[in-house]
């Protein structure tokens, strides 16, 4: 899923071939590439590890949930209407 970010689009002959089409620059610049062979190319910035594991844990995919986790965090309360 696309958010936060921008589309850019170029002709698709600008794009060359690779393997892997997503580029993550470096950490002072906080900024993901994802370049499409029809000539779309998505930049946004990087998402933080915290969000993301938070969104795991939001979804059921986290491998943390359990005791450790602390009262009143988002990790907490998914841990609770999991037991349900």
């Amino acid at each position: 899923k696309l958010e936060n970010g921008q589309l850019i689009i170029v002709p698709c002959a600008l794009v060359k071939r690779l393997p892997q089409h997503f580029v993550s620059l470096s950490p002072e610049v906080d900024v993901d590439v994802t370049l499409g062979k029809n000539g779309y190319i998505w930049i946004t910035r990087t998402i933080p590890r915290v969000w993301k594991q938070q969104e795991e844990a939001a979804a059921g995919l986290g491998t943390s949930i359990g005791p450790g986790a602390q009262s009143g965090t988002p990790l907490a309360e998914t841990a609770q209407n999991l037991q349900r």
